[in-house]
């Protein structure tokens, strides 16, 4: 399935417009036609506009761009645990795990490996794809309007450091 067809799947699930889809990207509302029908590839470029509208649509966009590496984590949705304590040990595992490997680097100067950072991005990346997932969960489960919610918390953090 094309990331076209993906977006019309997303688009008729949020009974959305094609011009609303267009206007959020932001591109002319005839391309988002021409890609619902098959007839128009976006580019990479546009990902990131994309992957913005809703976070399943953001895995799935990764899952084509990347030819099926990136894990469907959709399927493993019952698996998460909206529980408070149940996410913190997930959050404090990941971490844990990426402080352990990151340890055992062996440091020489400022030099080292490119494999070795190759290999704490990948670790670094699961804990963030994790915790991006649980938290559309979250929003899905409760009704939240998360671009708002990341709104306030940006406002809420920006005010912390002012009154530091």
């Amino acid at each position: 399935m094309s990331i076209g067809e993906k977006m019309l799947d997303y688009r008729l699930k949020s009974n959305l417009s094609q011009r609303q889809i267009a206007e959020q990207i932001p591109v002319d509302r005839a391309l988002i036609s021409k890609a619902e029908r098959g007839l128009y590839e976006f580019p990479a470029s546009y990902d990131a506009n994309i992957s913005n509208l809703d976070w399943t649509l953001a895995l799935e966009v990764g899952e084509e761009r990347t030819a099926g590496f990136v894990p469907n984590v959709l399927n493993d949705g019952p698996r998460f645990s909206l529980d408070p304590a149940a996410i913190k040990e997930r959050v404090m595992k990941e971490t844990s795990e990426l402080m352990d490997f990151f340890s055992k680097v062996p440091m020489f100067g400022k030099k080292v490996k490119k494999e070795v950072g190759v290999r704490l991005w990948h670790e670094n990346r699961d804990a963030l794809e994790w915790l991006l997932v649980n938290q559309g969960k979250i929003e899905e489960t409760f009704g939240l309007d998360g671009k708002r919610m990341a709104k306030e918390h940006e406002s809420k953090n920006q005010r912390e450091e002012e009154s530091e």
